[in-house]
């Protein structure tokens, strides 16, 4: 089924860069997914009754908030040393943490049990 919504391309380097111009860029991919593409993918969603779709697309928004954060912390690290030293990704909805998760994903209720660790 098709729910039409046709989101523009982010804006991507073609090639990839400096560690530096990377994180730049995946800051700004995230940034337009957050702000522009799940937003409307939601909108669509709702005014055509998709509750699923919708629950997945918040779900993905959430993430893609979480992201841009992580993306900033990372790119701030290259100048001042700071640096997260494990992330936690809840399987259920993609939201991830840096060091320390909640015991419950705020999102989707999904145990800290249950979130995947990455170093």
């Amino acid at each position: 089924m098709k729910l039409g919504v046709q989101p523009e391309a982010g804006f991507y380097r073609r090639t990839p860069g400096s560690t530096p111009d990377n994180l730049w860029d995946a800051i700004n991919g995230e940034s337009y997914e957050r702000d522009f593409m799940y937003p409307q993918m939601i909108r669509h969603a709702t005014a055509e009754g998709q509750t699923e779709a919708v629950r997945s697309f918040t779900y993905a928004l959430h993430a893609e908030r979480q992201h841009v954060i992580l993306f900033r912390q990372a790119w701030e690290g290259l100048w001042t040393g700071a640096s997260a030293t494990a992330y936690y990704v809840v399987p259920t909805c993609g939201a991830t943490y840096a060091n320390a998760p909640p015991a419950v994903c705020p999102l989707c209720g999904t145990p800290a049990s249950r979130f995947e660790r990455f170093n």
